[in-house]
């Protein structure tokens, strides 16, 4: 019986041990995460590219709205130029929604990728985000262009 207890009481301080290390190491973790901070230049190009992420989002929904009434009006058509026009307004769509969502999907936000931050110089961060604002600018001149000319045709 006194050895079950020994036993017990071993383990259980063994336990607390263990649990007060996976703490120190968790707080360390957050502590490193905590001192990343984008330079106040770097911090608002990055807020920039957000914004202009945040409007071209806006399109996706008036890129759906296009193509359904272009699927909709082809429904009536059998063959001929018409349809072809239709199909190739919906492939600018279908590429222009398919550049925000490669896009999104590559991007490398700070939330999630703080390392790979920490890891670039202040020179690298801005080389970075200027290239994903110029690449942002493209999908939102993609999108706008592509739901422009289905609502052009449809009004025909």
């Amino acid at each position: 019986m006194k050895y079950l207890f020994l036993c017990l009481a071993f383990i259980g301080l063994l336990t607390v041990a263990c649990e007060e290390k996976a703490a120190e190491e968790d707080k360390t973790q957050v502590e490193d995460t905590a001192d990343f901070k984008l330079s106040s230049q770097a911090e608002d190009l990055y807020q920039i590219v957000g914004e202009k992420h945040d409007t071209a989002m806006l399109l996706m929904k008036n890129i759906e709205q296009a193509k359904s009434a272009l699927r909709l009006k082809m429904e009536g058509l059998e063959t001929g130029a018409e349809k072809d026009a239709i199909l190739d307004l919906l492939m600018a769509l279908k590429k222009a929604d398919d550049g925000m969502m490669n896009w999104m999907r590559e991007f490398k936000s700070t939330e999630l990728n703080d390392e790979e931050y920490k890891a670039m110089s202040e020179q690298e961060i801005m080389a970075y985000l200027k290239k994903e604002e110029q690449k942002i600018e493209q999908v939102h001149i993609d999108m706008l262009t592509s739901i422009e000319n289905g609502k052009k045709f449809l009004e025909k």
